[in-house]
Formats: C-alpha cells, sequence, structure tokens
C-alpha cells in the first residue's frame, strides 16, 4: 500500500487547486476522481470574474468567451450594465479541469475512475481510504485528506463533518445552445428572475462563443415545483424557446447545496472544501472562484500544519470564515427574500437598482457589497 502525504478525493476546481498548490510545496499527493472520463461530470456554467482566473492563472484554453455586459431581467422591468473592458470568462467547465490536471502531470497523481467508498480511523483521525477501481478493491495511507467530492461529501459525511444530505439541494440545468442572438446578447450574461420564467429560483443566457450560448434555468425549491407537477426541464423547455430554435450541442445538469456555508469544515486531518463544504454564493450561485479560494486555503492550512507553524487544521476555518465575512449570511438571507416572493416584489426590488453604475453593480454583484445594494434597493 502507498503512503501520500495528502489525499484528494474530488478533481474539480477546488480538489485540482488544491493539489497545485501542495504540489508545488513538493508535497506527495494524490487525487480520486470517481469518473473515468477526465473533465466529467461538466455541469458548471463557470462564470469567473477576471481578476478572479488571473489569480489563479487558470489555462486560456478553458476559456469560452470573455463577458463586458451583465443583465438582469424580470417580468416588467429590464437592466443592463456596459462596462468598458472585459469584467469576466464564461469558461469551458470540462476544458477547465482537464487543463488544470494536465498542469499536474509529473507532480501529482490522479486516478479517474476510482470510488472512494469507505475509511478507516484512529484517534487521530483518519488513517486510510478504501476505493473501488476497475472492479479492484484498493486502499490508501495519507496524513492529510481533502474531502472536494462536491454533493456527495463522501468523507465529510461518513466522519459526521456534514450531514449526506445538509438541506435541500439547489437543481440546475442548461442546454448549450448554438443559435444567432440579437447583439444585446454578445459579451453578456443575462439573469432572469420571476415565476415567468422559472420559480423559486432564476434562469440565464451567457454568451459561450461565436452563435453559442448556455441557456439555463435553476431552483432552489425542487419539491415545490414538482408539488406543481412540473418538472425543471419543462421550465427550461419553455425558456429556451423564447429565443428561437437553435442547435442543442450539450446539456448539462447537477445538484448542489445552497447553504452559505458552513462553520466548522474541519475533523482531526480532514478538510473539506468546494461544492462540499457549500462554497457556492447563494446569491447568483457563483461557486468556481470560491471553490478555487478553499484549495488554495486548505493547502495552505496543511502547509502550516506540517511545519508545526499551527497546531490543529481549524485554522482553515478561521480563515474561511473571514473570507466569507457577513456578507454570506445575508447573501442567504436575500437569495431567500428575492426567491420566495412574487414578481411584483421582484419587479419592485431588481428595479431600485435602476441608477446604479456599472462600477456599483460589480461591487455587489462580485463584491456581496450589501450596504451600498440595501441603499440603492431603500433610498
Amino acid at each position: 500500500m502507498q503512503e501520500y502525504h495528502t489525499a484528494i478525493v474530488g478533481a474539480g476546481p477546488a480538489g485540482l487547486q488544491c493539489a497545485r498548490k501542495l504540489a508545488s510545496y513538493g508535497y506527495k499527493v494524490i487525487v480520486f476522481e470517481e469518473n473515468k472520463v477526465p473533465g466529467e461530470p461538466n455541469y458548471s456554467t463557470a462564470g469567473i470574474p477576471k481578476e478572479a482566473f488571473e489569480r489563479f492563472k487558470l489555462p486560456k484554453k478553458c476559456i469560452g468567451k470573455p463577458f463586458s455586459k451583465v443583465s438582469f431581467i424580470t417580468p416588467n422591468v429590464n437592466l443592463d450594465w456596459g462596462f468598458k473592458k472585459e469584467i469576466g470568462y464564461t469558461l469551458d467547465f470540462k476544458k477547465l479541469k482537464i487543463g488544470m490536471a494536465d498542469e499536474l502531470k509529473g507532480r501529482c497523481e490522479i486516478r479517474y475512475g476510482a470510488r472512494v467508498n469507505d475509511l478507516k480511523t484512529d484517534d487521530n483521525g483518519i488513517t486510510e481510504i478504501e476505493y473501488v477501481e476497475g472492479g479492484t478493491n484498493s486502499s490508501c495511507k495519507a496524513r492529510y485528506f481533502i474531502d472536494a467530492s462536491g454533493f456527495s461529501g463522501v468523507l465529510a459525511s461518513r466522519v459526521g463533518l456534514r450531514k449526506k444530505v445538509p438541506c435541500s439541494p439547489a437543481v440546475g440545468i442548461e442546454k448549450v445552445i448554438r443559435i444567432k442572438l440579437p447583439e444585446h446578447y454578445k459579451d453578456n450574461i443575462l439573469f432572469y428572475f420571476g415565476d415567468k420564467f422559472v420559480p423559486y429560483g432564476y434562469a440565464w443566457v451567457f454568451h459561450f462563443g461565436e452563435d453559442l450560448y448556455k441557456i439555463g434555468v435553476c431552483t432552489y425549491n425542487e419539491h415545490k415545483l414538482l408539488k406543481k407537477k412540473k418538472h425543471l426541464n419543462h421550465y427550461l423547455d419553455e425558456f429556451v424557446l423564447r429565443f428561437g430554435k437553435g442547435k442543442v450541442e450539450e446539456i448539462h445538469g447537477g445538484s448542489i447545496f445552497v447553504t452559505g456555508g458552513f462553520k466548522k469544515n474541519t475533523w482531526k486531518n480532514l478538510i473539506m472544501i468546494g461544492d462540499t463544504a457549500s462554497t457556492i454564493n447563494p446569491i447568483l450561485g457563483e461557486g468556481i472562484r470560491h471553490s478555487l479560494y478553499s484549495g488554495d486555503f486548505a493547502a495552505d492550512t496543511v502547509y502550516m500544519h506540517t511545519r508545526g507553524l499551527t497546531e490543529t487544521l481549524e485554522d482553515y476555518d478561521t480563515i474561511i470564515n473571514v473570507y466569507r465575512q457577513n456578507k454570506w449570511i445575508l447573501s442567504k438571507l436575500l437569495s431567500n427574500l428575492i426567491y420566495s416572493s412574487n414578481d411584483t416584489i421582484k419587479d419592485i426590488v431588481i428595479g431600485r437598482l435602476r441608477n446604479m453604475t456599472p462600477e456599483e453593480m460589480y461591487k455587489c454583484g462580485f463584491g456581496y457589497d450589501f450596504n451600498l445594494l440595501i441603499r440603492k434597493i431603500l433610498f
């Protein structure tokens, strides 16, 4: 049985960024990914601010299209903000993960098609994990373990750090469609709020390439949709029809937990990061940027503990909670208010943002400046 410094479960952005950082410190790292095909599952719309893309030096080949416009639409309000230069990118999520993994070749071991199904513990934490690869049962020992497995929380749920199903999940589905749309949609990311589009959530259109768009819907309360006897696919099909007939290139779908994050993300020698730890901001579901930061923070914490500069991995909890601050709690409260309200309230709330400058919109939408947002809504 081979032994590693750190074993990571999940080859998504969080897990791969953690592996990148740990490998840069010279540690022996292994990543387990249950999907056999690199880059799968391909379920994220994958919008990211430019500053985060550059901060983490992500592979340029994963850029689908830069965006320099943002639009908010309700049944009776249409607001547009245009920027002088690009402020972010719509990424090819599959290419992002493949590109990050390619950079790790020769520096880190990645096992695709390896499903972790059990673990062993002692008083100090996890001692080894058991996995199935190609029908063969194997095990792996490590000093530290990182759960970046996403929705399943395969390690965190087994040690009681997180419930297997911690809350009602948000569910989203999108189609990548080749279609000619007016100039307004180019270099733009558009968000649609209202039961007219999809109840208890929002819809979107992201420019993704030449005459190529990601068009999707998500709901924070799928069980309420089912009470209406309508599946999320129904709302997606109706929403897509608004834009005419195009060629469907891909269909993506997935579930995430949007809790606003957990205060406790560590257990002895285990840290949970990324979607496992709900590092998805509740307002507009932005997750990649925060997953990358969580992976970075986890790697730094492991490094500090290895060097004897900190006594426990609990420093990670302090770091991630400072990163989120109270903004994420407010994000959760605001998202509950907006998505559970009727369309008249949505018209009023979004309409109050009419005089917001592009710079102010960026501070609110990507910086979660709620003092500014509340002033705009109330005054």
